[in-house]
């Protein structure tokens, strides 16, 4: 045989003629009975060529179906496949790893095998070694799973992108956000299945990410702020203001260790954030200011001496406290992070370099910075005056 390429269209049926086999790039429900047919003649010919012939069958015991063959002496087997065409499809994919070099193809390296509802639980177990934070891992799961009970558990190897276009068109209706995460999410699992684009393309990466219309961040009035700081306790008291004063991410809050991160007499505290493509803890050295000093002084002056951290909060907890605070506070509901936005809304009002609002949000692109430049409350100065009234200092990250 020569080579020749045969398709239906460009994301269904394509059938590849090697030099002594054919390969189908096609899901299981695609195969017919004459693709099946080509197989049983084409492996005629590889047997001539130092192979054995096809060697698919079903285990009486488990009822799943497998392949064995053997090629220049070597032998070859998968088992667990659900139906013979899956076998049939795995084989032909397999014969075209071992087969490659012969055919002047570049070496080929194998993905992982596996059903997809496996190939999930151990990309989240992955991502749980990573120390991916729980919220993100929780996400992955929520999509993921409903991706698997929407195409029915089969090979990943056999997904094609038609599928994850089939799942994708039930999520746009919550929304174009929800199906650029979705995509994102399934697109990061593919990437570490195969590991690389060789023969196994991942088929989320043809999938284009769909226009979002863009929404400018809530940014509470200041009184609400200083309203909802009333209503807090010391301990919150002394949470916000580290969140406001130091720019930080709540995580980074979380984190705070009193022996490594925090330094009185230099008057800095370092913040550790996984906001980098490799998902490593980065450190980020924060000045403290007067008023922030002052918190985390008489802060430690009574810490428990047994536990090391500066606070003891869970992220369940800060998530009903904000909603408490706000209702006990009577104003609108606004998250931990208004604090940092409003923080670098002020900063920019004040004419502070870009990068020194970079440096305050601990951002690693100063694109994303360049998110909170947008036009600022008019009770911004107002705001400081309020603040200086009940007792702090004015809101300018410096001193």
């Amino acid at each position: 045989m020569t080579w020749q390429s045969i398709s239906t269209s460009p994301d269904q049926t394509s059938i590849v003629f090697g030099e002594s086999f054919p390969t189908f790039l096609l899901g299981p429900d695609q195969i017919s009975e004459q693709h099946v047919s080509i197989l049983l003649m084409c492996y005629s010919t590889l047997k001539q060529k130092g192979g054995t012939g096809m060697s698919v069958w079903q285990d009486p015991k488990t009822g799943k179906w497998k392949y064995k063959f053997e090629f220049q002496k070597k032998r070859y087997k998968r088992e667990g496949f659900k139906t013979q065409k899956e076998a049939l499809l795995a084989e032909a994919g397999k014969r075209t790893l071992v087969n490659a070099p012969s055919l002047g193809l570049m070496e080929l390296e194998e993905p992982p095998s596996g059903y997809l509802e496996e190939t999930i639980l151990n990309y989240l177990k992955y991502c749980k070694k990573r120390k991916m934070r729980s919220n993100t891992i929780r996400q992955k799961y929520f999509v993921l799973s409903n991706f698997v009970k929407s195409i029915g558990d089969k090979p990943v190897e056999l997904i094609r992108k038609s599928d994850i276009e089939a799942y994708l068109e039930l999520r746009i209706d919550s929304g174009k956000s929800t199906f650029n995460r979705d995509l994102r999410d399934i697109r990061a699992m593919f990437n570490w299945y195969y590991g690389r684009e060789g023969i196994f393309h991942n088929p989320a990466n043809d999938i284009e990410k769909i226009g979002e219309d863009v929404e400018l961040r809530y940014v509470p009035p200041f009184s609400d702020i200083v309203a909802v700081k009333l209503m807090a306790t010391r301990d919150e008291g002394d949470f916000l203001e580290t969140i406001f004063y130091a720019g930080l991410r709540r995580i980074e809050a979380i984190r705070l260790l009193w022996s490594r991160d925090v330094d009185f007499e230099s008057r800095t505290l370092i913040s550790w954030t996984r906001k980098r493509k490799n998902g490593t803890l980065t450190p980020k050295p924060k000045a403290i200011t007067k008023t922030l000093y002052t918190a985390l002084k008489n802060r430690y002056e009574r810490r428990n001496k047994l536990d090391d951290r500066v606070f003891q909060f869970s992220v369940e907890y800060l998530n009903d406290m904000m909603k408490r605070l706000c209702e006990k506070a009577g104003v609108q509901h606004f998250g931990l992070h208004a604090l940092r936005h409003l923080g670098a809304s002020i900063l920019l009002s004040e004419n502070v370099p870009l990068p020194a609002v970079q440096e305050y949000l601990g951002h690693e692109r100063i694109t994303t910075t360049n998110t909170y430049a947008h036009t600022l409350p008019s009770s911004v100065t107002r705001a400081v005056e309020v603040l200086d009234n009940v007792g702090e200092e004015r809101l300018i990250m410096s001193d």
